[in-house]
């Protein structure tokens, strides 16, 4: 409703995300990155914040039905 883009991560974490750079969003403060990375088997979404651990693949029990 307000033209901007925001990312809500486990409903407590809620961002609004800006354009850095191509296929690169950022919040105001570039901890929290969202890159879509379109090339390779499966298109990716790769999302680095510092609280969140490398490991954590976040959606990941949703699309294979857990």
């Amino acid at each position: 409703m307000d033209q901007k883009l925001y990312l809500d991560l486990n409903r407590y974490y809620r961002k609004e995300l800006l354009p850095v750079a191509e296929s690169v969003l950022a919040s105001r403060d570039g901890r929290l990155t969202v890159q879509y990375m379109p090339n390779g088997p499966v298109e990716q979404i790769l999302i680095q914040h510092p609280e969140l651990p490398a490991s954590m693949r976040l959606g990941e029990r949703s699309w294979d039905g857990r």
